[in-house]
């Protein structure tokens, strides 16, 4: 290829490595006879000299398959080398050396085995790379092709998303149509390999320029300005104008755009250019065209009507993708989401359907096809159909799309491949009328529901680019552009309005941090939008307003001021002004909310530390209970089992939640005492003696010594618990004989929970009952052992789970949680 190289072009120069695991094995091949003569001296001097020597050839294959050449001379380098350590080797160990016969065959043997693998392996490596250049290269020009030119713009794409700049060039011949058709296919390809020279040679090395399809062309400009692209491709339009082809001359149109914030993806810069390239051959033909041309300069505010909201079942789809399968696969989800679907797989094919007066909803279309690209598609069917809202699909996007010069009074971006319901969320959302019509804001970027109850937890604590704008002027292209700008200055989202009627619900319904307010506007003018403000804001709360205005008139804005405004903006607005203003209003309101709220802050701050103590306490208390039961309860979990039966009891009986909770919180503590008793005692398998059992009985007022005496409600219902859980309701029980009523009722709750779950869990001391036979035996102790009204309430839980139920209703699920019952 004539010119300069371009970059990520394959050449005979290429790197070629070999892979780390070829070089080891290459390796360890040469250090073969070296080996074998330290471990086996014997075998080789009297058999294995040979198998010696062969070895050191075995790596020319291994290393000409990689490298050609090169790989074959190092192979032969390294066989030589070994072959010459292995003579040192043996002279020093006092070996016979082998014959000159013998060596001159190995020399001569390694010899022309690198030769072969070397001529061979350079015969493929030269093949492989032919193979690869031919993939990456146009046959007929010599340029890169499009797949080349897609890598590279990729590869430089990446580069734009850490600053770097990058512009594109399109070039398109003028009416090569009309070459091929009049002066023939072999005329076309001198002009197109005439054109190709040219671009070579003007472009940089640090540049690319390649065949993008027929008679277009596309060159990549790293690190270049506006101005330096605009004059790259002039100088190249200027010498291909200077080229006569005998039967006549041919012309060229360029598009140049260069990235911007926001774009998001490759493929819209790539349209970008291509919008500017379809400006230049309306106007004229043989020029340039540039800027990256904004909404407003191709979109006039009369021609953006209202969206109307449709149903889908209603609503007729134009898709456009040059990709067949794409294609298919899009058409069938929409069909069966209920659309008329018209299909184009071309852009040229879809301007025949938009100018064919077929009524269309929506356009879905690729951004980058052959002919032209989504943008200019966009751009013709907005003249034939105002207000159409467009879904462009774009198969490198990488990050949000949101920059200005988008096409289409409604926009959105979705990335190959898409999801089903995304691109259903997609098309309902351009579909469906909200309060930025006529703008590029993406439905999907505003938040509705409960919005304003949590707008101070939205960014009181960040920065003001978290906050949400509201712009309202009758003007959409003065909204478009405020909404672009702050969008663009890292604002979230912000909303644009036209009709100042709509405010009051967008208000109530989406947090809103400042208003960019118009005064002059049909059905309602600012000031009566300030008026009626005040029933939608907070009392005394602190909403900036940015008053617009074209006058400067000093008596409206005293007017405006004492209406309510904060700060006011001139038309037309200055950028920077524009931002600082904002920014200002937006931090004053922040502090202001931050002030205001620091007294609600410091008693939620207060209430969440008694909380914490609370928590904190309870916690304790349960750690303290399960380390007791872990004295005879391996799994600590009989403690927890207990208070949970013990509160769902409570709740049978009708208690107080607030009791149940309690109840449900000491339970566990009711054998804290066993901390006090030896776990000779303890954990005997066997009978006690009356000694022995004295002595257990002793856990119960050691517990009401550990627990009792406290001011805390909670403490003294679980001294209470630990202290009686073992009373008899005929009198019979321990520490303190009591009876009847006179045993508090929390602690006649544990004792029924208590004995359900001893009886039906095996101890060291005996198997285990069946839940069933468990439940007998409370029964049959109801009045005696156990107080009437609680055993009751206890065989109505069982009756309704049945009794094999009862111990997974009584062990939590998650033991350490402190919820509320359920």
């Amino acid at each position: 290829m004539s010119g300069a190289p371009i970059i990520g072009s394959t050449s005979s120069t290429k790197i070629r490595t070999v892979p780390g695991r070829a070089l080891l094995l290459a390796v360890g091949v040469l250090l073969i006879p070296i080996g074998a003569i330290l471990l086996a001296p014997d075998w080789i001097e009297s058999e294995g000299a040979l198998l010696v020597w062969l070895p050191p050839i075995l790596p020319a294959f291994l290393l000409a398959y990689y490298k050609g050449w090169h790989g074959a001379s190092v192979a032969l380098a390294g066989g030589m080398a070994t072959l010459a350590l292995v003579e040192v080797e043996l002279s020093l160990l006092d070996l016979p050396a082998p014959s000159g016969a013998l060596v001159f065959g190995v020399v001569a043997g390694l010899l022309t085995v690198t030769l072969g693998a070397g001529t061979m392996g350079e015969l493929l490596l030269r093949a492989r790379e032919d193979a690869e250049e031919a993939a990456f290269t146009d046959q007929l020009t010599g340029l890169p092709n499009r797949r080349h030119a897609s890598l590279i713009l990729n590869a430089n794409w990446g580069a734009t998303l850490r600053g770097r700049g990058l512009a594109v060039v399109i070039f398109d011949l003028d009416h090569f149509k009309h070459v091929n058709d009049v002066h023939g296919h072999a005329e076309g390809d001198r002009v197109l390999q005439a054109f190709a020279g040219i671009l070579s040679k003007r472009t940089r090395s640090t540049d690319l320029s390649a065949r993008f399809g027929g008679e277009e062309f596309i060159s990549l400009l790293p690190d270049c300005p506006l101005d330096r692209a605009v004059a790259f491709a002039d100088e190249v339009r200027e010498l291909f104008a200077e080229l006569h082809f005998g039967w006549g001359d041919v012309t060229l149109s360029a598009g140049v755009a260069v990235v911007e914030e926001g774009m998001g993806s490759p493929d819209v810069l790539v349209a970008a250019a291509d919008r500017e390239l379809y400006v230049a051959k309306e106007g004229g033909r043989n020029q340039v065209c540039a800027g990256n041309r904004s909404v407003a300069q191709l979109a006039p505010a009369e021609e953006l009507p209202q969206v109307q909201p449709k149903a889908l079942s209603d609503v007729t789809v134009l898709l456009v993708d040059d990709d067949a399968a794409t294609l298919r696969a899009t058409s069938r989800i929409l069909t069966r989401a209920g659309c008329s679907v018209l299909s184009a797989e071309s852009p040229k094919q879809a301007v025949k359907i938009i100018t064919g007066g077929t009524s269309l909803d929506l356009i879905v279309t690729d951004i980058v096809m052959p002919e032209m690209s989504g943008f200019t598609l966009v751009d013709l069917a907005t003249r034939v159909i105002p207000g159409l809202p467009v879904l462009y699909i774009s198969g490198y996007a990488q990050e949000e799309v949101y920059w200005g010069g988008t096409p289409g009074a409604r926009s959105a971006f979705l990335t190959k491949p898409m999801e089903v319901d995304e691109l259903i969320k997609a098309v309902e959302g351009l579909l469906q009328p909200d309060p930025n019509e006529g703008l590029n804001v993406p439905q999907s970027a505003i938040e509705v529901e409960g919005a304003s109850e949590h707008e101070s937890e939205r960014w009181d604590s960040g920065d003001v680019l978290d906050a949400r704008i509201l712009v309202l002027d009758d003007d959409p292209l003065v909204v478009r552009a405020l909404v672009r700008l702050f969008k663009k200055a890292g604002y979230a989202a912000p909303i644009g309005l036209t009709d100042p009627r709509k405010v009051f619900q967008v208000l109530r319904e989406q947090a809103v941090d400042l208003m960019i307010l118009d005064i002059d506007m049909p059905h309602m003018d600012g000031f009566q939008v300030l008026e009626r403000l005040r029933e939608v804001l907070k009392p005394r709360e602190y909403f900036p307003i940015l008053v617009l205005t074209g006058s400067s008139d000093v008596d409206r804005r005293r007017a405006a001021l004492a209406a309510g405004a904060m700060d006011f903006l001139a038309k037309p607005f200055d950028v920077v002004e524009a931002r600082a203003r904002v920014r200002n209003l937006l931090a004053t309101r922040r502090l202001t909310r931050q002030l205001s709220g620091r007294g609600e802050k410091l008693e939620h701050l207060v209430r969440d530390r008694i909380a914490d103590l609370a928590d904190t306490r309870t916690e304790l208390l349960h750690r303290l209970a399960r380390a007791a039961e872990y004295r005879d309860d391996i799994t600590g979990r009989h403690a927890l089992r207990v208070g949970l039966m013990a509160s769902r009891i409570a709740a049978e009986m009708g208690m107080k939640p607030k009791d149940i909770d309690l109840i449900r919180r000491t339970g566990p503590l009711h054998d804290i005492g066993k901390i006090g008793v030896p776990d000779a005692i303890l954990m005997k398998p066997g009978d006690l003696s009356d000694e022995e059992f004295n002595t257990i009985k002793r856990h119960t007022l050691i517990g009401e010594q550990i627990l009792g005496g406290s001011r805390h409600e909670v403490l003294t219902v679980a001294s209470n618990i630990a202290v009686a859980h073992h009373e008899r309701w005929d009198g019979a029980g321990y520490p303190h004989a009591l009876s009847g009523e006179n045993i508090p009722i929390e602690a006649r709750l544990v004792s029924v929970a208590d004995v359900f779950d001893v009886l039906s869990h095996a101890r060291p001391y005996k198997e285990a009952f069946s839940p069933s036979e468990a439940v007998r035996e409370i029964k049959r102790c109801a009045g005696r052992q156990f107080d009437p009204a609680v055993v009751e309430a206890f065989g109505t839980i069982c009756e309704r789970t049945g009794a094999d139920h009862l111990l997974s209703l009584a062990d939590p699920i998650n033991p350490s949680a402190d919820t509320e019952l359920q």
